[in-house]
């Protein structure tokens, strides 16, 4: 008996050892591209020996910006690459298989339905067929709320340099782009066509009040890509306004971005997510109070998602 035993605990053992590593990409443009969220849910991993190798190829901009375009002699613009050449990140998504890629993007893209129609749509479909294509899966991140632009007595305001925006299609792209050219809009503060407007406008979403509108509408836009492309939503949105409510002496944000709190947060539900496991007794804090640590642990170990 104690030999078989023996024998068990070696063969589980050379097990663990050969299955391969799970890699894990983070992929797109808006928020999560802020900070060093990835390191932390990568921490949380290796505490829990679970062969997963977290990676991100991120960008302050868009997902569209991401796979269409590099930065030019403006650092503040991106330019679309002439067709045939990939940017370095579209590289990156296709040279390995990806178990997994969460595909993010920025909450304005999201929710401004211009955007969301030429852009952020399409973009996703297309990184979630190419990742599918080598055997992977996809999960759409649900941004966080931006809540310095928020009002709990109105609707919600978002700015959009709509001369720089970029179109997932390219023929529609070379289009705007004589249009814009031709006009001599750029100098002028007017509206160019329907739905596209000059830089010192401003494009207002649907009437959303505070974070909660933002969260759920946020929600409903990607219920639908993900219905669409058959892959799960990441509920980070709803979680973090989740704990801003319950929870409003911690600190989440500083400014629109997260705080070392709210970064935890997200690589805890990142966690759950990807390993199906509790993060209640996850060890590593990157020192939050301890307290906080472990509420911010509970909160995500009993949401459901």
């Amino acid at each position: 008996m104690k030999y078989i035993i023996s024998t068990l605990l070696v063969l589980a053992t050379v097990t663990s050892y050969c299955q391969e590593e799970k890699k894990v990409l983070f992929f797109g443009g808006g928020q999560f591209s802020i900070g060093d969220t990835t390191n932390m849910l990568q921490k949380m991993m290796d505490e829990s020996n679970e062969k997963t190798k977290v990676s991100k190829c991120m960008i302050g901009g868009t997902l569209t910006d991401l796979v269409t375009s590099v930065f030019g002699d403006n650092v503040f613009a991106m330019d679309r690459l002439p067709e045939g050449q990939q940017t370095e990140a579209v590289k990156k998504l296709v040279a390995e298989k990806w178990d997994v890629v969460i595909v993010t993007e920025d909450i304005h893209s999201l929710l401004i339905p211009e955007v969301r129609q030429i852009s952020t749509e399409p973009a996703m479909v297309w990184v979630d067929s190419v990742v599918k294509a080598s055997g992977g899966k996809t999960a759409l991140y649900q941004p966080y709320p931006y809540v310095m632009h928020s009002s709990d007595e109105g609707p919600t305001q978002f700015s959009k340099n709509y001369f720089d925006l970029k179109f997932f299609d390219r023929k529609q792209q070379e289009e705007f782009d004589s249009v814009i050219a031709l006009s001599g809009l750029r100098e002028k503060a007017v509206e160019v066509i329907p739905g596209i407007y000059s830089s010192d406008s401003q494009v207002k979403s649907p009437p959303l009040v505070g974070p909660k509108g933002q969260v759920d509408s946020a929600k409903v836009q990607l219920d639908k890509i993900a219905k669409k492309v058959g892959s799960n939503v990441l509920p980070i949105g709803y979680l973090m306004e989740l704990c801003r409510v319950k929870h409003p002496e911690y600190y989440l944000y500083v400014g629109p971005s997260p705080s070392k709190a709210g970064k935890y947060l997200i690589a805890c539900s990142a966690y759950k997510y990807l390993t199906g496991k509790s993060p209640k007794n996850i060890a590593y804090n990157p020192g939050l109070p301890p307290e906080e640590a472990q509420t911010i642990r509970t909160l995500v170990d009993d949401a459901q998602f």
